[in-house]
């Protein structure tokens, strides 16, 4: 078993999303690589809403996705790097909750 602590970040936007040019979820991705983060997902909802109630979904000639990009790491390093994107336009709801790494997680290098 694993002695860190780990917790689970996940930032919820769309694909149409955008930070400039480039969409949300890439910027994010690039960033958390950046930071060196344990690791990131980034997955594909069916169909979603958030506080705005506009329903993201696929419709005619429309493919808004939602998207919920996770990031497992110890607590205070994600807490870290939501600070740098909360600012970023096009992110929706940011929660994050304490994990069990059982495979996968960072190893001390001593």
């Amino acid at each position: 078993m694993q002695d860190k602590a780990y917790s689970l970040l996940r930032i919820f936007t769309d694909e149409l999303a955008l930070s400039g040019d480039r969409p949300v979820f890439e910027v994010v991705l690039e960033k958390a690589k950046v930071h060196q983060l344990l690791g990131v997902t980034v997955l594909r909802g069916r169909v979603g809403f958030g506080h705005s109630n506009l329903i993201h979904a696929s419709r005619f000639l429309d493919h808004n996705y939602p998207l919920v990009v996770e990031i497992v790491d110890e607590e205070g390093r994600l807490r870290s790097f939501v600070t740098e994107i909360s600012a970023m336009r096009g992110i929706g709801m940011i929660t994050i909750a304490p994990v069990e790494a059982l495979l996968g997680a960072r190893k001390d290098l001593a």
